[in-house]
């Protein structure tokens, strides 16, 4: 008897822990060329849940991006909080956080926003073109690289 209640218990105990790392983290798969060389289309890496007052400069991040008409929704946006709108996961690298001077200008990044690039200038879609992006919606930064292809 006294077995199967730690057994319980340990089971318990092991299914809140995986419930809380869900909650502190999530694996994120890139798609395309934006990162390169850092990470290439098709790696999964392995994402720390913050704020954007946890993402320091050259940290690689993770936001929603921009509501694009005629793309699908994937599962992973949903997790993320995009709920109504089309919307999905961007990757890219922050090149300057709130407080920060903007690049190549005298002012200085507001509070509510990040300035994020692609390491492949070529090939993203990032600041550069959109200008500074919401700080509300980064998701996290992306902690380690969990499988290659």
């Amino acid at each position: 008897m006294i077995a199967v209640v730690v057994l319980t218990g340990v089971v318990l105990a092991a299914v809140f822990g995986v419930v809380a790392l869900g909650r502190r983290f999530m694996v994120v798969t890139v798609a395309g060329p934006s990162m390169a060389p850092a990470l290439r289309d098709g790696d999964r890496v392995l994402v720390r849940r913050c704020a954007v007052d946890s993402v320091r400069r050259g940290d690689i991040v993770v936001l929603l991006g921009p509501r694009m008409p005629g793309r699908g929704v994937a599962p992973a946006d949903f997790m993320a909080g995009a709920t109504n709108e089309e919307r999905t996961l961007l990757i890219k690298r922050a090149v300057a956080v709130p407080g920060d001077p903007l690049p190549g200008d005298s002012a200085v990044v507001s509070a509510d926003e990040i300035v994020v690039t692609g390491d492949n200038e070529n090939m993203s879609y990032d600041s550069r073109q959109a200008g500074p992006f919401d700080a509300r919606e980064v998701r996290g930064v992306v902690v380690r690289r969990l499988t290659t292809v």
